[in-house]
């Protein structure tokens, strides 16, 4: 049965069409001739299903649409059967297998037109390189010659210019010449009337010389007077070295006279032609065209700046000529020194050798008698038994008198009952004479214990640390070596000044240097030079020189460049020197007679010491505008009675309550003694601002301590920055950080932080500077109405305090009084220059 089974299934139908559809699929993926007979066997197989043919009659039909696409090809039909072609529908997965094909032979042309177009790019990108490359080229080719065309047409301008100075200079030069070869001509010819009058008067005297001597002969008898001619002793070279050198010191000594002589000539004449703030100055033409001004003003300022260049020519050439002659003098004197020391040397080393030969003649007996018989060396008399000293009852100071330095331990302390605004002494303070200052607490005074009492209502304690003071005089030897350099300086200077004698500025120079140490050390760290004749100077002298230089500070706030680069005060206050004595040496030489005129007046002016303290940092510098802007609007007001300065404080204070006014009044009152005038205003306020009492600075350096900071009592400029916008946020920019920075300066800093209570006077400075125009247009205003109405509430006025009228308007130097003396001075600048550039134009 299997075998029979096995013969059927061979000869079945089905097998023919599995062997038709294997043989018919050769390779792999669809085809159309595979889709032929596999539609060839469905139309052999359908008939044959019976009642399954209508069903798979519709299935073929749907299958044949989904495969067969609406183009038509022709077909050749396979091996062994019919050859005649026949036409068919085309498979949709041929048309896309050409579609692929075709968008791949477009694929394959775009990439070769991209790449062949890439290369073409390339080749113009180098190319379109080396053009710019040429271009460069050519275009640095081009400048270098614009430039070498302009150097040498600037070169040829400098030529000319040169050309022009030159003859202008033989021409000055050959005028010179003839103005002194006039001048010797008519001198010679006066020495020489004067040589003939004076032999002329020899001759007539000679008669009575020898009536004279032949009295003298008759009356002295020859046989008992042995008439011998004086001989001049012989000098020692040793004492001949002496004498050389005194006469040496004396002509130098009359050098720096004549030097005095010269600078004092020279200041003289520039505190004559200075500008004057009562002088008619249009502050607005100071930085216009001046030749807008009237010819006659002009012109007069032309001969003024024509003269003032003569005498500056003068006092350079005088002080060159002097400085000349002294240093051949001090050539001499060295060399003379030396010689001498030599001869001293040889004359010790002589003695040395004669003692010695005579030590070798004793005996070793001898000189143990007289070992056993010599004393006992004495104890040093530096050395001081402390235990003695502080055992004995009658001491009452614990240290000795040059324990001074143990002031560092001491303390002043001041009590505020008004949330830190004003602050008072303690009535226990007293003058300490072993630290030099007013303490509470301090080493000497308090040896155990002290018990302070707080007044009523105390709200605030001030410690203040005093300054160290040390005279010289007290200073044992062994501490001159540890002296800062500026004392062995000063040191230096006295042993030169005793030379000449002056024994009072040598006092007073030791004094100032204790006193205003930070001045000479920043003056000797700037110059080697040492002042050996001072020269005194006038105190109306010194106020001046200090208004001039108030009146270049202000101009400097006011139109300084914000790219100029800012210095200290005492940078600017040198500036200010060289500019008005031209020559270096002579500059410190004035430095230094100004700082010691300042510190000898200092204590009878209040002004001048205010310019002292902010010299030397004990205030900051920007009190000096502070107080001119004060005196601005102190001049406004015309007083009359002690009760205006109530309405003043007011007005200037506008944060003051009642109480704090009344206690400025009263302040006031104590001070000038009842008494009224602008001057002695002003000169209250310059008493609050030393005594560190003024209410401004008081109400700013609270509200700055209210201010967060990395550095308690300190602030950075960043710092700084964000206080004033939140306490004076209209306040310039420009001057708060000019303001900062000249602070930092001043101080010198290293990490360029400035404390709180300089902060406060530049914070009080700006905040005032913001309420100008209103205190200006109600100060006065304010006062006299106030005035009206306490004259009409009294039926009949009281006399009121004394009135001094000494003043008149114009000679208060206010902050508009500096900036008139600034214009008027740049005028004359630019009047200068505008004068030296005619003098080098062309014909």
């Amino acid at each position: 049965m299997d075998f029979e089974r096995r013969a059927l299934s061979s000869r079945s139908p089905a097998t023919r069409y599995e062997v038709l559809l294997v043989e018919d699929t050769p390779k792999k993926g669809l085809s159309e001739e595979r889709m032929t007979t596999c539609f060839h066997v469905y139309d052999e197989l359908i008939p044959e299903l019976g009642v399954y043919k209508k069903v798979l009659k519709m299935l073929r039909d749907e299958l044949y649409e989904a495969v067969y696409s609406n183009e038509y090809t022709t077909a050749t039909p396979k091996k062994g059967k019919s050859k005649t072609t026949y036409i068919q529908r085309i498979p949709y997965f041929v048309l896309v297998n050409r579609v692929f094909e075709e968008r791949d032979k477009n694929a394959d042309q775009l990439k070769e037109a991209i790449n062949a177009l890439e290369n073409k790019l390339a080749e113009k990108d180098q190319q379109l390189e080396e053009a710019n490359k040429t271009i460069e080229q050519l275009k640095k080719s081009l400048k270098e010659c614009s430039d070498k065309i302009y150097n040498m047409e600037i070169e040829m301008e400098n030529q000319n210019l040169e050309q022009r100075k030159l003859e202008t200079s033989v021409q000055y030069e050959q005028m010179m010449q003839q103005a002194a070869k006039d001048r010797y001509e008519k001198r010679i010819s006066g020495l020489k009337e004067d040589l003939t009058q004076a032999k002329e008067r020899n001759k007539f005297l000679e008669k009575f010389k020898e009536g004279y001597d032949a009295l003298e002969e008759a009356f002295n008898d020859s046989t008992v007077f042995d008439n011998k001619p004086q001989k001049p002793a012989v000098l020692t070279r040793r004492a001949q070295l002496i004498q050389e050198i005194s006469n040496a010191k004396l002509l130098e000594e009359q050098l720096l006279t004549m030097q005095n002589l010269v600078i004092e000539e020279y200041e003289l004449f520039l505190e004559e032609n200075k500008a004057l703030p009562t002088e008619e100055v249009d502050l607005k033409s100071s930085g216009s065209n001046f030749r807008a001004t009237p010819d006659d003003e002009h012109e007069m300022r032309v001969k003024l700046e024509e003269e003032l260049h003569k005498v500056k020519e003068r006092f350079k050439k005088s002080i060159a000529d002097i400085e000349n002659e002294f240093q051949l003098i001090e050539i001499q004197r060295s060399s003379l020194e030396d010689q001498l020391a030599e001869l001293e040397e040889e004359a010790k080393r002589i003695e040395r050798e004669t003692n010695e030969k005579k030590e070798r003649k004793k005996s070793m007996f001898f000189m143990e008698g007289e070992k056993e018989r010599k004393p006992d060396t004495p104890e040093d008399d530096d050395e001081i038994d402390f235990v003695k000293i502080m055992n004995s009852a009658h001491n009452q100071d614990p240290f000795i008198s040059h324990e001074r330095i143990l002031s560092k331990y001491s303390a002043m302390m001041y009590y505020s009952c008004n949330q830190g605004k004003n602050y008072h002494e303690f009535k226990d303070a007293k003058f300490c004479a072993s630290c030099g200052e007013t303490t509470l607490l301090c080493p000497h005074k308090v040896t155990d214990h002290k018990v302070v009492s707080l007044p009523h209502n105390c709200t605030h304690i001030k410690i203040i640390r005093p300054t160290v003071h040390i005279s010289r005089e007290e200073k044992p030897p062994v501490l001159v070596t540890e002296t800062p350099e500026s004392v062995r300086a000063m040191s230096a200077i006295s042993n030169s000044t005793v030379t000449y004698g002056e024994e009072s500025i040598l006092k007073e120079q030791q004094h100032l240097t204790t006193t205003y140490k930070f001045l000479w050390d920043d003056y000797y760290s700037r110059t080697s030079i040492r002042r050996q004749i001072p020269r005194a100077l006038s105190q109306d002298r010194v106020s001046s020189i200090i208004e001039q230089f108030y009146s270049s500070l202000i101009w400097q706030d006011d139109y300084a460049v914000e790219d100029e680069q800012i210095v200290s005060v005492v940078d600017t206050l040198y500036s200010f020197f060289h500019e008005r004595y031209l020559v270096p040496d002579v500059t410190f030489l004035a430095v230094f007679d100004f700082f010691t005129s300042v510190i000898k007046f200092a204590s009878g002016n209040k002004n001048i010491q205010l310019f002292a303290q902010a010299m030397c940092g004990s205030l900051d510098p920007v009190v000096v505008r502070y107080i001119l802007l004060i005196n601005e609007f102190i001049d406004l007001v015309e007083w009359l009675a002690v009760k205006d300065i109530r309405i003043f404080a007011q007005v200037v204070y506008p944060f003051m309550n009642e109480e704090d006014i009344e206690q400025f009044s009263m302040g006031y009152t104590s001070f000038s003694e009842n008494k009224i005038s602008k001057e002695l205003v002003s000169e209250y306020f310059l008493y609050i601002i030393l005594k560190y009492r003024e209410p401004r600075f008081q109400e700013m350096e609270v509200k700055l301590l209210q201010q967060p900071g990395r550095r308690p009592g300190f602030m950075t400029d960043i710092e700084y920055a964000e206080a004033i916008d939140n306490i004076c946020p209209l306040a310039s920019e420009r001057m708060r950080r000019r303001l900062f920075v000249e602070s930092v300066e001043h101080l010198r800093t290293a990490d360029d932080s400035v404390s709180v209570m300089r902060l406060a006077q530049i914070t009080g400075y700006l905040t005032l500077l913001q309420l100008t125009p209103v205190i200006k247009n109600t100060v006065s205003q304010r006062v006299d109405e106030v005035r009206l109405v306490v004259a009409e509430g009294q039926s009949s006025p009281l006399p009121d305090a004394p009135v001094s009228n000494a003043s008149k308007p114009g000679d208060f130097f206010t902050t508009s009084s500096a900036r008139a003396v600034a214009a008027e001075n740049a005028k004359r600048s630019r009047t200068r220059q505008l004068k030296r550039i005619e003098e080098y134009q062309y014909e």
